[in-house]
């Protein structure tokens, strides 16, 4: 009885489940770029966006996205090791009434509120990522380290309460992740391995 009342609820929950991958192809991550200076490093990246996924942000009024940078220690058998990163919360409004698009972006320290006259230079600004994470190497040990960018979208409408009862039902209209290349650090000199 307990295992027919398992099946039921599963392949109800199916259809949710498998939806999530759909969304994920309307956005993808260009980069990350890696610049570095001697022991130091920069982290830029962009977010595109297919004409169709745009559109259907333009649709829902509101968009929030958690996007982090992070830097990982690879270890080959082991799990990889974090480090640090950081994590940026922007949110995307537009009001049709008034005809304005606002853009807020915050970094655990500054939170940046925007105003813009169209939709498309507001979508730029919310995607681009400029020096996402600045970082010095030194006080590491040597070895291979990554940078690893991951976007998430939550489901709007969705309450927590459900989620933490429904596990398989997913919380995210979208989650990607993208690595960088190794970075090779020494103890004196960061190389990006090519």
């Amino acid at each position: 009885m307990v295992k027919k009342t398992v099946v039921i609820i599963l392949l109800i929950l199916f259809p949710f489940v498998s939806s999530v991958g759909a969304e994920e192809k309307g956005l993808t991550i260009s980069g990350p770029f890696i610049k570095t200076e001697g022991a130091r490093f920069t982290v830029s990246f962009e977010l595109k966006a297919t004409k169709q996924y745009s559109q259907s942000i333009r649709q829902s009024l509101t968009k929030e996205f958690n996007v982090y940078v992070d830097l990982f220690r690879h270890w080959g058998i082991w799990p990889d090791e974090f480090i640090k990163g950081k994590k940026y919360v922007r949110t995307l409004s537009i009001d049709p009434i008034k005809k304005e698009f606002v853009g807020g972006s915050f970094d655990g320290e500054v939170y940046l509120y925007k105003r813009f006259k169209g939709f498309e230079s507001l979508l730029k600004w919310f995607l681009t990522f400029d020096k996402a994470l600045e970082e010095s190497m030194v006080g590491l040990e040597p070895g291979r380290y990554y940078v690893k960018v991951t976007v998430e979208s939550k489901k709007s409408g969705l309450s927590s309460l459900i989620s933490n009862i429904l596990i398989l039902l997913p919380v995210h209209d979208l989650k990607i992740e993208k690595s960088s290349p190794y970075l090779l650090w020494d103890g004196k000199i960061l190389r990006v391995e090519r």
